[in-house]
């Protein structure tokens, strides 16, 4: 994007500040802990900051906005999730039970697109058509994730990874 661009659009341009905001508290971290744990640390709070701040402006140009359900295990979360669906078809396709088996292990978006940053070593999609959907009035998909409860690191690894790169979060407690 040329500076000209950047200037009229204004996610852009707060991501340019932002950008160089935390460049000069890295500079600072550095220079007050050096190369220690502590320094380090920080440095990677604010690489990660910088990356969601990013996916937010990459999800506002998105024209279906991602809408995720978390919660823990065997709260329910499912059950919601097939309350976005009118066919019996589509409500099937999203894991629901207090089985092991019949849990979700991987996080499930149903819309009529994935979402834009969506990854598929860990993520699954299925086509929904948006006729098919409660009208909320605007295009959306429905993210399903497994219950945060659950002790495996990869599932854990989703559920942040879900409540990072979406527009909306549904928490069941």
């Amino acid at each position: 994007m040329n500076s000209t661009a950047a200037h009229h659009d204004p996610a852009a341009s707060l991501l340019n500040e932002t950008q160089v905001w935390c460049g000069r508290l890295q500079q600072a971290v550095q220079t007050l802990y050096g190369n220690s744990a502590e320094s380090v640390s920080i440095c990677d709070a604010l690489r990660s900051f910088l990356a969601s701040c990013q996916q937010l402006i990459e999800r506002g140009a998105a024209t279906t906005v991602p809408i995720v359900i978390l919660g823990r295990t065997g709260e329910g979360k499912g059950w919601l999730a097939r309350c976005f669906f009118r066919d019996e078809q589509d409500r099937r396709n999203i894991p629901c039970g207090q089985n092991y088996q019949d849990r979700s292990q991987h996080l499930l978006w149903l819309g009529p697109h994935p979402p834009s940053d969506s990854l598929e070593i860990c993520e699954k999609f299925v086509r929904v058509p948006q006729e098919a959907m409660l009208d909320l009035g605007v295009p959306y998909v429905v993210g399903d994730a497994p219950g945060c409860s659950a002790s495996i690191e990869e599932i854990e690894t989703i559920n942040r990874l879900a409540s990072n790169s979406v527009a909306l979060t549904l928490i069941l407690l």
